[in-house]
């Protein structure tokens, strides 16, 4: 459990054992420049304690979440009015077997977004689940691979970026509804 903020230059590899980044480390601007790869365990971002009404977390470098891997994003529940973002201006890859699930917030004056404005590739047999939040595929955006995009719960959803299936033939299973934009 990581109750502080977090600045990655470097790589952080979670392998087998879970990690737990607490609010407090996500009360102010924190960013991924370096990688982070997920494998055979969770890592949890838990924004529900968050001391500060906006909570950020930005990957600018690259993320892979491998066979097994979980990413677990909570939203900051318990406060009156609170923002969190999780924003992605690099590459999250979700392998087969592959999990990332966001659990938006509930409540008056209480919003979650999610952002991708880089790359979000899924391949076969992999998930990503946005419940009670938003999600905005911005362009120059890309979502594409053959895994799933489960987007019913989600609270709004936009793409004006790319929405792309996998390779020749690919099926890329979008599960809700989607506003599309221009491009």
């Amino acid at each position: 459990v990581l109750d502080g903020e977090i600045d990655n230059q470097g790589m952080i590899n979670v392998d087998g054992v879970d990690l737990k980044l607490m609010g407090g480390g996500f009360s102010h601007a924190n960013q991924l420049d370096g990688t982070v790869t997920v494998e055979g365990a969770e890592l949890e971002l838990d924004l529900t304690g968050a001391a500060e009404a906006v909570s950020n977390f930005t990957n600018y470098g690259s993320i892979t979440v491998a066979t097994g891997g979980t990413i677990r994003v909570s939203g900051a529940n318990g406060l009156a009015e609170a923002v969190s973002n999780f924003t992605n201006y690099g590459s999250i890859t979700v392998a087969t077997g592959g999990t990332i699930r966001v659990l938006g917030m509930t409540g008056g004056g209480q919003s979650t977004t999610v952002a991708n404005h880089g790359q979000l590739v899924l391949h076969s047999g992999s998930d990503v689940e946005i419940v009670d939040a938003d999600f905005v595929n911005s362009a120059p955006g890309e979502v594409h691979g053959s895994g799933t995009l489960d987007i019913a719960d989600a609270s709004d959803v936009v793409f004006d970026g790319m929405l792309s299936p996998g390779l020749s033939a690919g099926v890329l299973t979008v599960d809700g509804s989607i506003s599309v934009g221009a491009s």
